[in-house]
């Protein structure tokens, strides 16, 4: 299991900082979130005291420090496994593209204020590489559930961006159809529908193959801030600053 915990306000000059703590007694990963002096390094890892096995990864009971070097409003984890199971051709792409991950990679990312958004290998806390095609603030991130490692990023510029992390992050769609931000997003359990919700009371239904808007949903008094797609597709929960 993960539990994460962030921050959506600054505090002073603080950059922010987020902790892995991997214990494999336990079997979960958790990660927690401190501030630290802005005099510290952008972008910077801290491996202190951290031990690695021969597969470059951090051992149990080690911490990882990743600072991002600005504020962090958004995270996601990616895996690839049940892609890669049902799959035999995972990477349909014929061009060179420098990351092969492998059946049990793990990748964070993280969306921030700038509009950038940094993908890290979230076993080591190694950077991997950076999106940044976003012009506001990256307001949620999501993977698509068939482990494709498709990646949906929900921004205050009004649109969704969908990425190929297959294809070294690679952005190939914009969806374009708010009027004002968009707050979230998240993929349906096949990953053929996406959702989207956000400013002016609306969510939208978008399908993936012709990324064509199929439905304009109205319902809530406010902005929308949340969404997410029931486990068998069938039904959409969203929540909003109307307390409903």
């Amino acid at each position: 299991s993960f539990y994460c915990k962030k921050s959506n306000s600054t505090f002073g000059n603080n950059n922010f900082e987020y902790k892995f703590f991997k214990n494999n007694d336990e079997n979960n990963l958790r990660m927690q979130q401190q501030s630290t002096s802005s005099s510290s390094s952008s972008n910077r890892t801290n491996f202190n005291n951290t031990t690695y096995r021969q597969d470059g990864r951090v051992s149990s009971n080690e911490i990882i420090e990743i600072d991002c070097g600005e504020l962090v409003w958004s995270l996601a984890f990616g895996s690839n496994k049940s892609y890669l199971k049902f799959n035999r051709n995972p990477n349909k792409t014929s061009v060179y593209t420098r990351f092969k991950f492998d059946h049990d990679h793990l990748i964070l990312a993280c969306g921030l204020t700038s509009g950038k958004i940094r993908i890290y290998d979230a076993l080591n806390g190694r950077f991997l590489f950076g999106l940044f095609d976003h012009t506001a603030l990256v307001r949620d991130l999501k993977f698509t559930k068939d482990g494709s490692l498709q990646l949906a990023s929900a921004s205050r510029d009004s649109t969704v961006k969908l990425w190929n992390m297959y294809d070294d992050g690679n952005m190939y769609k914009t969806l374009r159809g708010h009027i004002g931000q968009v707050n979230c997003v998240d993929w349906s359990p096949t990953d053929n529908l996406l959702c989207s919700g956000g400013a002016n009371r609306t969510l939208l239904i978008w399908c993936t193959q012709t990324f064509q808007i199929l439905h304009r949903l109205h319902g809530h008094l406010h902005d929308i801030v949340c969404c997410e797609f029931s486990p068998d597709g069938a039904l959409i929960a969203t929540g909003s600053f109307d307390t409903k």
